[in-house]
């Protein structure tokens, strides 16, 4: 009986540790108000998803990474206890505009697909910066 139990609690020592070595900000409750924001953001990300993008020139692989870090953005933004409505409100439209602006600018062929990953990196570095109170 004690390996049986030996062999659950390490069993479960290294599901955690899978998990949390995968993880993502898990997607907390949104709040009635700022569901239409997550809606939209959820749409621009289909509208990108049907985009012709040279599997070359950005992987399908990717295109599932910079959406999950959109999720991850979208999370931490509802999490940040610092954050009144109005400011979560702001970053959320600025997440929609990310993706507007880079449909916009792909379909008129003023940005590359392998641009993708890194706007959404650098509005991520960006937003930590102005939650650090640093200079954008």
């Amino acid at each position: 009986m004690p390996r049986l139990s030996h062999f659950l609690l390490g069993l479960l020592i290294f599901s955690v540790g899978i998990s949390t070595a995968n993880a993502q900000i898990a997607m907390p409750i949104i709040p009635a108000m700022r569901q239409l924001h997550h809606e939209y953001i959820i749409r621009s990300l289909d509208q990108i998803d049907s985009l012709p993008i040279n599997p070359a020139k950005l992987s399908p692989s990717e295109k599932e990474k910079a959406k999950n870090r959109i999720k991850s953005l979208r999370a931490s933004i509802e999490l940040n206890e610092r954050l009144n409505n109005n400011d979560k409100f702001k970053w959320l439209r600025g997440v929609n505009e990310l993706l507007v602006g880079f449909i916009s600018s792909y379909q008129s062929r003023m940005i590359s697909a392998e641009q993708y990953p890194v706007l959404i990196s650098n509005f991520d570095s960006a937003m930590q910066l102005d939650w650090s109170a640093l200079s954008i």
